[in-house]
């Protein structure tokens, strides 16, 4: 049976990962073309655990979806925001392990870059979603406070503040987000160092930024 059959407004296909000089370098499709549903709910809770894909990209939507939504200027992690906020209604997400488009690696783009607005606006994005979720569906909260643990941690490892150039209020934001996200670290699925790390930053910020941007510059 196909999604249309099961009248799914959305359905979520695999990509064929492309890189700059036009080589296939990774099929994301098994080839079983395997047709799996899930609510609205359990795809938030996957992209929050970043177990599903966030992009609008890998989707097609039934077009009275885009009636009353656009994407909103200037904000990036934009496909994450807005797919979301559509989630909010209860809609059903069909899965196809079918690799239905070329995914194009650009060097130098917002995805391929290490560090960028994209990442503040990240933890920003999933702190919005946690209040917007709060007043409206409850239940999503706890997701998204997951997901802004987990950007404000990951910003605070890959940039300390001293090397911020622009988005400085933002990026101070962040620990903000973070601090009045923290509330649910025990029912979030974060791993035991994450939970560490992040309880490190709402006590000890700037030693424990410091500490983290050392460790990752030897990683690296």
């Amino acid at each position: 049976m196909t999604a249309i059959e099961y009248r799914i407004p959305i359905v979520r296909m695999n990509s064929y990962i492309v890189s700059y000089d036009y080589k296939i370098v990774e099929n994301q499709s098994s080839g079983t073309r395997k047709v799996s549903i899930c609510t609205s709910e359990e795809y938030i809770q996957g992209m929050c655990e970043k177990r599903k894909s966030e992009s609008v990209c890998d989707k097609l939507f039934k077009a009275e979806l885009f009636h009353e939504r656009r994407f909103e200027k200037g904000r990036l992690n934009e496909d994450f925001f807005f797919l979301s906020k559509m989630l909010f209604t209860d809609l059903k997400i069909a899965e196809i392990d079918y690799s239905g488009y070329n995914y194009y690696q650009r060097p130098g783009s917002i995805t391929n870059s290490s560090y960028g607005k994209s990442l503040v606006d990240s933890v920003k994005n999933a702190y919005e979603l946690k209040e917007l979720a709060h007043i409206e569906k409850p239940k999503l909260e706890k997701y998204f406070a997951r997901l802004t643990l987990f950007q404000a941690r990951t910003l605070f490892i890959v940039i300390p503040w001293k090397n911020v150039k622009e988005d400085k209020a933002d990026y101070i934001d962040s620990l903000y987000y973070l601090r009045k996200s923290i509330s649910f670290i025990k029912e979030v699925n974060l791993s035991r160092q994450d939970k560490l790390i992040v309880q490190s930053i709402d006590k000890f910020p700037k030693q424990t930024i410091w500490m983290l941007g050392k460790i990752w510059k030897i990683k690296r």
